[in-house]
């Protein structure tokens, strides 16, 4: 059978594949791993948010003047400002500020952490798109998105197909809790599936038939070497082992 997997790297670094096959590792033929890489847009490896605001308010759509921002459209002209700040009913101080988050390396997530439940909040990244080609995007942990080239908002948590030029792209994250704790949220892209061509199936069955002669000869001698084995063991145990002839007898 062929095996595929997909490894999304977000920083330079020399990766080691093996084959480990119950846990016996095994790195000649049959087995081929072959590698095939493509370029696909970066995501941000920090976030700036702006939260938390009211989830009720938001979800009855209670308008006013100075209300939090509760839409995409609210978003659209607002450049991430750390002297710029915006009323919120669920923060002591009645209002909230920007704040930057920093990617984990080692995850691709972003983490908040706030004591109370039911509310929303924002996240705002660039994105940058180093070949012009359609892509899947998806962002876990996150209850809507949208990239400012476009006027679609997509739903968190599945694959989207979305075409990107080669630039740079505002990426926004709609960001609903409905518990305490921690919410991590993080977007990866993957190249539509044609793009990447790995080794055939019949180009690994031929590699397997041509190997399967000297292994079935290698079970074979194994075969003999195990009856061997065993004969030496009974003849230490029960002495030799031979038939008489009845004349002898």
């Amino acid at each position: 059978a062929t095996y595929q997997a997909c490894y999304i790297p977000r920083e330079v670094g020399v990766l080691h594949l093996s084959i480990f096959i119950q846990n016996q590792l095994y790195n000649n033929e049959p087995y081929l791993i072959d590698v095939k890489s493509e370029t696909i847009p970066l995501v941000p490896l920090y976030w700036s948010f702006i939260g938390p605001f009211s989830l009720v308010q938001c979800e009855n759509l209670i308008k006013s003047q100075d209300l939090e921002l509760c839409n995409f459209e609210d978003l659209e002209s607002i450049t991430p400002n750390p002297a710029t700040t915006f009323p919120s009913d669920i923060i002591k101080r009645g209002y909230v500020e920007w704040k930057q988050i920093i990617v984990n390396y080692s995850n691709g997530t972003a983490k908040l952490v706030y004591s109370n439940s039911n509310y929303m909040g924002w996240a705002i990244g660039e994105i940058n798109c180093f070949k012009s080609n359609e892509y899947y995007i998806k962002c876990n942990g996150v209850d809507e998105y949208k990239i400012n080239h476009s006027n679609t908002i997509f739903t968190g948590g599945s694959w989207q197909t979305v075409q990107l030029n080669k630039g740079k792209y505002k990426i926004t994250l709609k960001i609903v809790s409905k518990q305490y704790g921690d919410n991590e949220f993080y977007c990866e892209f993957l190249p539509i599936s044609n793009q990447i061509t790995f080794s055939s199936y019949d180009q690994l069955f031929k590699k397997s038939d041509q190997h399967g002669t000297l292994s079935n000869n290698i079970q074979s001698l194994f075969s003999i070497i195990q009856l061997i084995v065993l004969y030496k063991c009974l003849v230490a145990i029960l002495g030799p082992l031979y038939i008489i002839p009845r004349n002898q007898r």
